[in-house]
């Protein structure tokens, strides 16, 4: 248990990556929990709390920082550099961050400091582009090993100054149409550019096995192939399971159904889509299978069939009365169809 929770420790870190926020909430996270965990391997589930899917962010007045001296080396230059403030923050989903917020709308550059109670004080240089991508830099070591969404360049020089970091950026950074960001933009930029990530990281199922070791590795640790196995299958299971909760936000937006529509199938709802794992393919209907019927099948008895495709075949096979209705589908962040299943 101890090294399974280990292995978690080290990734979790690298699973964050929003201007390396998710990579640096993660590590670090998992790292400190793993130390007070005991138990067995079918606890890690409740043991380890997932990386929130959204960040929400909430201004205040003035900031609180903890290192008054190191938050002024990173961010006693941005005045000069031209940056403008954009407020101080701390977010809804995580205990003590702090992040403070510059713009530098006319270089298209956000810079963000963050501090936390165990990771310490950061600074990434950010900027967008029109096309969607974005280039961060930053002056930490953490997230090596780790691959980042499409579009999303993520350059680490640990312990460069503000200014020389700077500079670097500007010289460096991919030459095409930017997007600047106001100071009253940056909320929903930052936000977006979160849950963006976070979609795509749920999407692809978590971090695969290569990632894991890669990290691991890095952090100076070996670890045997069942232990790398088994931390794999605990952050898909947590990836997978963050991802319906976004299906379902996304098709309740889209569909537009009245509060009487949805009170009545959103207890029904089940989203398929191809990342799912049997398990969780059977797990999605299992409230509508019948274990005393002999004849009941379970969608993941279809063999050599995508997740969406067993499903179809499944339903079909069901009787009239029995069967999921199919009522949308989503292209967005994984394509999945969207079925209410029969009343009980």
């Amino acid at each position: 248990m101890g090294t399974v929770l280990q292995i978690l420790g080290i990734v979790f870190l690298a699973i964050v990556a929003l201007l390396l926020l998710i990579v640096v909430l993660i590590w670090f996270k998992m790292r400190s929990m793993f130390r007070s965990l005991k138990g067995t391997l079918e606890g890690l589930q409740s043991a380890v709390a997932p990386t929130p899917s959204r960040l929400h962010l909430v201004r205040i007045g003035g900031p609180s920082w903890n290192d008054d001296e190191a938050i002024e080396e990173v961010a006693g230059p941005l005045a000069r550099l031209g940056f403008t403030p954009a407020g101080n923050y701390q977010t809804q989903e995580v205990e003590g961050l702090e992040l403070g917020a510059w713009v530098h709308p006319s270089k298209g550059i956000t810079a963000v400091v963050y501090e936390h109670p165990v990771a310490g004080v950061w600074i990434d240089l950010v900027t967008h582009y029109e096309d969607g991508s974005r280039a961060t830099y930053a002056n930490t070591a953490q997230g090596g090993g780790v691959e980042h969404s499409p579009g999303h360049i993520i350059e680490r020089f640990p312990g460069m100054g503000t200014e020389e970091m700077y500079q670097k950026l500007l010289a460096e950074r991919p030459a095409k149409p930017l997007k600047p960001i106001r100071a009253d933009e940056f909320v929903a930029v930052f936000q977006k550019a979160y849950a963006d990530e976070m979609d795509w990281r749920n999407s692809r199922g978590g971090p695969t096995g290569e990632e894991i070791r890669a990290v691991a590795a890095l952090n100076g640790e070996v670890y045997t192939d069942d232990q790398i196995e088994a931390t794999r299958v605990q952050l898909e299971y947590q990836a997978l399971s963050a991802l319906t909760d976004t299906l379902r936000a996304r098709f309740l937006e889209e569909s537009r159904m009245s509060a009487t529509e949805w009170e009545r199938v959103r207890d029904r709802l089940v989203f398929i889509h191809d990342r799912l794992t049997p398990e969780l393919l059977d797990s999605s209907v299992s409230d509508w299978l019948d274990g005393d019927d002999d004849e009941e099948s379970a969608p993941s008895d279809m063999p050599d069939s995508t997740p969406r495709f067993a499903f179809a075949r499944f339903n079909k096979k069901r009787p009239e009365s029995r069967r999921f209705r199919k009522i949308g589908d989503l292209k967005e962040p994984i394509e999945a169809d969207v079925y209410c299943g029969p009343e009980n």
